[in-house]
């Protein structure tokens, strides 16, 4: 329904104010604005494509962080724990190896990376299996030592720290690990350290954010996120995207399936095809307010992050 529309209905109510509600209750409702239109189309070109150019291997299901917007962070957390094991860790690098993977990998997602003691080895075998690929991570910086952060440096391309502190100041490790690089600036190059609050008031995370649950709210959004991300939780299941933080939805298992078979299913498609008409059409999506920006515009990762003002290593 258009403008047009709406105030030709409007025209035959007799009573101002009630027509004036009426009005604004239907523009607010009814009528989307250029720019969600814009994003729209953009999702719509980028689901012509359906080819995966980002993974995230989550090989442990925990997070040590008390974060007030994150689903998962301590005393939030609802999942069963989960540790990847080693066989299941190889036969999906294996199974990318053999994809010639070389888009974005990253071994995190709805977690604390560093709290798996193989990671870092993880990150070597990555590297090497997938030499092509953007290698990247991103940490709260709690549990990272100095020495695994100079070993992790040489297989990543990015190694990006979110530090949380309320008052503004850089936890003992980070403090560590930006003393160094600013000592040796050659390690700034692919580092990456933001500021961050634990009560910022972020997007809805499907609808699961904590101090989101009085604000909740639907959008006009089209979601493209299925038909280019690929999620993989420690138990080998995969979930629909990052936003499904406590993986509610599982669109296959990399135990019983390669990755393209679970990718190319009917399951999939089908909820790609719904998620590009509405949000409305998936119950978790009902409410998640995330946009993608970043198919919007162009530039790699590492260059986007290092640009944003609460970066304190550029």
């Amino acid at each position: 329904m258009d403008k047009k529309t709406i105030d030709k209905i409007a025209w035959w109510i007799p009573i101002k104010n009630i027509r004036k509600k009426f009005r604004e209750k239907m523009y607010n409702t009814h009528i989307i604005p250029d720019y969600v239109i814009s994003y729209n189309n953009k999702a719509k070109e980028v689901a012509k494509k359906t080819n995966i150019n980002l993974v995230q291997i989550e090989t442990i299901n925990r997070c040590n962080n008390d974060c007030q917007f994150c689903p998962v962070s301590v005393g939030n957390d609802k999942r069963k724990y989960h540790k990847m094991t080693d066989e299941l860790f190889l036969k999906i690098i294996n199974n990318l190896q053999n994809m010639n993977y070389s888009d974005s990998i990253s071994l995190f997602c709805n977690n604390e990376p560093f709290l798996d003691n193989r990671i870092v080895d993880f990150f070597k075998i990555t590297k090497e299996k997938l030499p092509n690929a953007f290698h990247y991570i991103m940490t709260n910086g709690l549990v990272v030592t100095l020495e695994q952060f100079k070993e992790s440096y040489k297989y990543l391309d990015m190694f990006l720290i979110d530090n949380y502190n309320n008052n503004g100041e850089l936890n003992k490790n980070t403090k560590i690990i930006y003393d160094f690089c600013i000592e040796n600036p050659q390690y700034k190059d692919k580092t990456v350290i933001l500021m961050r609050r634990k009560d910022e008031i972020l997007t809805s995370r499907a609808g699961n954010s904590p101090n989101r649950q009085s604000s909740l709210k639907k959008v006009n959004y089209l979601c493209a996120i299925p038909y280019y991300q690929f999620i993989i939780r420690p138990d080998g299941k995969i979930s629909l995207c990052c936003n499904d933080a406590w993986g509610e939805m599982t669109l296959g298992d990399l135990n019983k399936n390669e990755i393209e078979q679970i990718w190319n299913s009917n399951r999939y498609n089908s909820i790609r095809k719904k998620l590009l008409k509405s949000r409305n059409n998936i119950k978790l999506c009902e409410y998640c307010d995330f946009v993608d920006w970043s198919i919007m515009f162009s530039g790699d990762s590492l260059t986007n992050l290092k640009k944003q003002d609460n970066n304190i290593l550029k």
